[in-house]
């Protein structure tokens, strides 16, 4: 393991991306994964070090760092591995990093079912900021469709009282006189 440690300190010292297949094999493993995957974002090939990011956004332990450096880098080739955080129920308190990530390379409109979905999700499951974000871009985006979910949102609380009321609000605003009947039918 000592030697192991070295060889990654000195692969990232030399930004040696020949040496990213290597520290796939070792991440796969299950071995200084954190420290591989700072290792990648130091070496900073984003075509070579991709593989390793997909796989370390579907793992618990990693999932929030390797998203961090999916968003930095803009990395559209693990929009896969990120739409499986936000649509399935495995690591829901992993998906604000993920959106994030999603966001960072994604333009909203493309995914509007999306944030359909967890502007309408349990905010205890998932943390309310979560619930914010998406009810922010569909607000950004002038979402018709969303006026219901939006509505539903000004009344979304967790389970320590934490809203999204304001965003709610700001949101219909930005949709306008489309979202006026609706709001008077409640």
């Amino acid at each position: 393991p000592a030697f192991t440690d070295r060889a990654i300190d000195k692969v990232a010292d030399l930004r040696c991306s020949e040496a990213l297949p290597e520290l796939q094999t070792l991440f796969e493993d299950g071995q200084f994964q954190t420290r591989i995957l700072r290792t990648v974002k130091q070496i900073g090939d984003q075509e070579a070090g991709a593989g390793i990011l997909r796989k370390g956004l579907l793992l618990g332990s990693t999932s929030k760092l390797t998203a961090s450096i999916v968003q930095d880098w803009r990395l559209a080739a693990a929009k896969p591995e990120l739409e499986t955080i936000l649509k399935t129920k495995n690591m829901p308190k992993n998906r604000e990093v993920a959106l994030k990530a999603l966001l960072s390379f994604t333009r909203p409109a493309t995914i509007e079912d999306l944030l359909l979905e967890l502007a309408a999700d349990d905010p205890n499951l998932q943390g309310i900021s979560v619930n914010r974000m998406a009810v922010e871009e569909l607000g950004k985006l002038r979402s018709v469709r969303a006026i219901p979910t939006i509505i539903r949102g000004l009344f979304i609380t967790d389970q320590v009282g934490k809203s999204i009321y304001q965003a709610a609000r700001q949101a219909l605003g930005q949709i306008g006189t489309a979202a006026v009947d609706p709001l008077v039918a409640v």
